[in-house]
């Protein structure tokens, strides 16, 4: 993010130049636009001049042949050159040509045709003089024109200049901010890299560590299976469930503390157990529950191991693998099942209806294992004892589901 953030304020100075170098552009196309309008208004002057300038030449001459029409020699006949010119119409071709266009009339002296081409003359001469004039002004027009293009120029080229100036410096800022980029660049590429490296080196070290480290725990795991080797936890290892509040050998019955308030069910089968020296226990048989009511049951006492010497009594702990009074008891399978008169589905149902659940594998939610043949060999009956799950062989299990 921050190589991200410092590229672009590196591109910043370059959009900038960019833009200046647009600008010029811009300006250096208008000012070519403005000088090709002026070169064309030159042009035109002049050929205005020109044209005023043959009006002129024309005009002269004209006078010229006119003055020598009037004036003639010093001893020239007045009557003759009335009577050639004047009254018999000679086609003098100039005086012709000039007259050309104008009213036919009869001239009795010189002095009217005289008047007459003066008058006209005058007004030839007083309009090429007012062409004269407009070509004057439009003379000093191109000449003001030409000097306003000139400052304009020195104007424009002094503008230019100026942004050829910016531009070397902006050009010199530029290239000195990308050499900074690029070493900058190269400065995180070098330091990533390096970093790359270590954090390889560190990776590697940590890989070595952490499989000496496996070996070594595998190693001493193996020597503590070595030494002590765990067995499996029985159902005696459970808490009671509840306790015998009172008994009747003769008649084979006896009642619980268990009742339909904690979700015990009719055909629930407990262990009959006390506590021996050492805080062992020693079992004294089974009962099967036959009627429930709200806070105890009734059971019927279906195995006493020792009636005479040691039968069921009250204080006598009872315990269950199927019952719990705040949770449902969970069993998963290892091994296969040896029983010939009910097959694993069957046996799943009888569990499930006893209120417990059955998973396919092992966790830590798991409450007993069920070991049929070969669980021993199995990955979850050792995984049952790290863990510290109840064990209960196949026979145990028919016998607590009244089989």
């Amino acid at each position: 993010m921050a190589m991200d953030r410092k590229t672009s304020l590196l591109l910043i100075p370059l959009i900038i130049a960019i833009v200046v170098i647009i600008g010029l552009i811009a300006a250096i196309v208008y000012m070519n636009s403005g000088m090709e309008k002026e070169i064309e208004a030159r042009k035109h002057h002049e050929h205005e001049t020109e044209r005023v300038k043959d009006a002129r030449a024309t005009a002269l001459g004209d006078l010229q042949r006119i003055n020598k029409f009037v004036t003639g020699s010093a001893d020239a006949d007045a009557s003759v050159l009335r009577g050639q010119y004047l009254v018999s119409r000679a086609a003098n071709e100039k005086l012709a040509k000039y007259l050309e266009g104008r009213e036919r009339k009869d001239y009795n002296y010189l002095t009217e045709l005289y008047n007459q081409i003066f008058n006209d003359r005058v007004r030839a001469l007083e309009k090429s003089l007012g062409s004269e004039r407009e070509a004057k002004a439009a003379q000093e027009d191109l000449v003001k024109e030409k000097q306003s293009f000139v400052d304009m120029k020195q104007q424009k080229e002094v503008e230019i200049n100026r942004l050829r100036v910016e531009k070397r410096q902006v050009e010199t800022e530029l290239s000195t901010k990308e050499q900074q980029y690029k070493a900058e660049i190269a400065r995180v590429t070098a330091m990533l890299e390096q970093e790359r490296t270590e954090k390889q080196e560190l990776e590697k070290k940590r890989n070595i560590e952490i499989a000496a480290l496996r070996s070594e725990i595998s190693e001493k795991r193996r020597r503590i299976q070595e030494l002590i080797k765990k067995k499996p936890k029985t159902i005696m290892w459970v808490d009671p469930d509840g306790e015998i509040i009172l008994s009747d050998n003769k008649l084979g019955h006896c009642w619980v503390n268990l009742g339909r308030r904690d979700g015990l069910r009719v055909g629930s089968v407990f262990e009959v157990f006390r506590y021996i020296k050492g805080g062992r226990r020693k079992s004294k048989g089974r009962i099967e529950i036959k009627k429930i009511e709200d806070n105890l049951s009734q059971a019927a006492i279906t195995e006493a191991l020792d009636p005479e010497d040691d039968p069921i009594v009250k204080g006598d702990h009872i315990i269950s693998p199927f019952f719990d009074k705040h949770e449902t008891k969970e069993f998963v399978f290892a091994g296969e099942l040896t029983n010939p008169l009910y097959s694993k589905r069957e046996v799943i149902k009888m569990i499930e209806e006893m209120g417990a659940k059955v998973a396919r594998e092992l966790s830590v939610k798991t409450d007993f294992l069920v070991a049929g043949k070969g669980a021993e060999e199995t990955e979850e009956y050792a995984r049952a004892i790290d863990l510290g799950i109840t064990v209960l062989i196949e026979e145990e299990l028919f016998k607590y589901l009244g089989k």
